[in-house]
This record gives C-alpha cells, structure tokens and sequence, in this order.
C-alpha cells in the first residue's frame, strides 16, 4: 500500500510537526511547514495541532501563501500541509502537553502503517500518504521521542524544535568550552561520590538556574542504550 501511494503521489519525504502547544515556539513553526510544502514539491507535512489552536495555526500559514503562485500550485501545497488536531480543548499549556503524549503515539502509528487519522476538531479523515521519513518536535516532548524510537527505532530521525535563541540550548546542552553545562549526570554522580551528597541535589546545583532533572536525563541515557543493546 505505501509504495503504491508513493508512487502515485511522487512523494519523497513525510514531515510530521509537534510542538509545546505555546503561540511562541508554534508561530515560526508555521513557516517551517510552508517553507518545506513551498520549496519542496515531493515532501508532504503532517502537522500536529492540539486543543484551540487550530484557527491560529491555519491563519498563520496562509500568511505564507506567495502571490506568483497559480491555483493548482496553492491547492497542491495546501493537500500536502496537513493539520491534524489529535485532541484537547482550550489553551491550556500543561493539559494539552499531556494530551498529546496520550495521543500521539497511535497517531504516529497510523502514518506509519499509511493508514488515514481523523483530525478531533473538524472530524476530517485526513488521507493516507507514505511513511514518516523525520520528527519535529520540541526538547520537553521526551514521551514523544520515546513514542517515536519505540515505533521506528532510530530509522526515522528526530529533530529538536527550539524557537528561543541559540543560547539558551548551547547552554542546555553545550560542552563546557562554549559555556554550556557540559555532561551534567557524570559530573553530577562524581561530585556526590567524592562529597557524599545527594546526586539529585547535586544536579540542581550543577544546572545553576536550569531546572535539570537527573531522572529525566537518566531515561534519555537509557532509551539510547536499550536501542543499542536492542
């Protein structure tokens, strides 16, 4: 059935978008969405939308449509940028979040098995297309990186969405050369070895004003390795 579908459509590549459902990391998002549909006639975009921010969303992408473009152009990018809203209601920042770690990973599962999802908002079956070829999602969606290395492995690469400046990750994430935390867990364990403190404690003094959870990085250690080791 996908090659089937590949073939008919001409597609190459499946972007599937879901962010913190936040006006400020979805708003640039939008661009993201049109620019690839614009620019790449064989990618088609599945964007995940969540609670009361349909309207936003789809008002924001047309403000991207160009004025050269003919019909047929438009309606083609328009087929191939899919919203889907997967579920919630409001605006809710933390409820929505928790939405879509219920729902995604039956939505995620559907695109891969080229089966149709039905958008909550409007009841719309969106069609089937081919299989999710990269993730976009956003540093606080661990569940959703877990949801996506559990139904394709690490075939399907994934890519963190950050709309803040590059600072803010380079210090997150970056070597200690450049400013950033470095390997927060080692040092974290080494220092409540050598001190006999609380690692945890230690943790949240190593991330300074960032508020890093041992556990959270732990699982993300152990999602890598369960997949080596797998």
């Amino acid at each position: 059935m996908c090659s089937e579908i590949d073939s008919n459509q001409g597609l190459k590549g499946h972007l599937v978008l879901l962010t913190i459902p936040a006006w400020g990391s979805l708003r640039p998002l939008c661009g993201v969405a049109c620019r690839a549909v614009q620019e790449r006639p064989d990618i088609v975009v599945t964007f995940m939308i969540l609670g009361g921010l349909g309207e936003k969303i789809t008002a924001e992408c047309d403000r991207y449509s160009r004025s050269n473009d003919n019909d047929d152009e438009k309606e083609g990018m328009r087929r191939r940028l899919r919203l889907v809203n997967i579920g919630g209601q409001g605006f809710d920042i933390p409820e929505l979040m928790s939405v879509a770690f219920k729902s995604f990973p039956d939505c995620y599962r559907k695109l891969v098995f080229c089966e149709s999802i039905r958008s909550i908002s409007t009841g719309d079956d969106i069609p089937p297309t081919i299989r999710p070829t990269a993730v976009i999602t956003d540093n606080n969606y661990l569940p959703i990186l877990q949801s996506v290395r559990e139904i394709t492995g690490k075939n399907v690469p994934v890519w963190d969405w950050s709309s803040a400046g590059a600072y803010l990750p380079l210090r997150v994430f970056g070597s200690e050369k450049y400013g950033g935390l470095g390997d927060v867990v080692n040092t974290a364990r080494h220092v409540a070895e050598a001190t006999g403190r609380d690692v945890e404690e230690v943790t949240k003094e190593v991330g300074a004003l960032l508020p890093i959870s041992i556990s959270v990085l732990e699982t993300d250690e152990q999602l890598d390795d369960e997949h080596e080791g797998g």
